[in-house]
């Protein structure tokens, strides 16, 4: 059985169990997080998760065995990926509670839409290009933010150490 069936399933299964997505919401919800990309962004945030473990790993464990971290790391992202249900079920309590009936209906009417497949298709890359530009800014233009934040520091009186 495809993994995205499997997900859909047990997202199924959260949100017929809670009483803020009940019914037919519920398949709707279940609906538009396959087709808005809910999966893949929790894939994501899993992925983005892992270095960030390493990181915790090597600061709580600095005299650890060769080979310990990546086991640590690897099993973690595992229960982490075997758990990913429990966070997609917590999305669909969140998109049961943030939109009404008919609102899911327009949203899986756009996303089931020529347009909304388009626009699905190139969401990830427009993101990407979005997180590259704004990095690209943010060290364009650190040094002068910067600035204005330690001169608002000054004006207030106060001391940076």
């Amino acid at each position: 059985m495809p993994r995205s069936i499997v997900l859909l399933f047990c997202a199924l299964v959260l949100l017929a169990s809670n009483s803020a997505v009940a019914g037919g919401k519920a398949e709707k919800v279940a609906r538009l997080m396959a087709l808005d990309g809910t999966e893949a962004v929790v894939a994501q945030v899993i992925t983005r998760q892992l270095p960030l473990v390493r990181q915790s790993f090597r600061k709580r464990y600095p005299s650890a065995e060769a080979g310990a971290e990546a086991v640590y790391v690897e099993a973690f992202a595992e229960k982490m990926r075997a758990r990913r249900g429990e966070l997609i079920g917590e999305i669909a309590t969140a998109y049961g509670a943030a939109f009404e009936d008919g609102e899911l209906d327009s949203l899986l009417a756009f996303f089931e839409s020529p347009v909304g497949q388009k626009y699905r298709a190139a969401a990830p890359a427009l993101l990407e290009t979005a997180r590259r530009q704004g990095r690209v800014w943010g060290e364009a233009n650190a040094a002068e933010l910067s600035k204005a934040a330690r001169d608002a520091v000054a004006a207030r009186g106060l001391k940076l150490k």
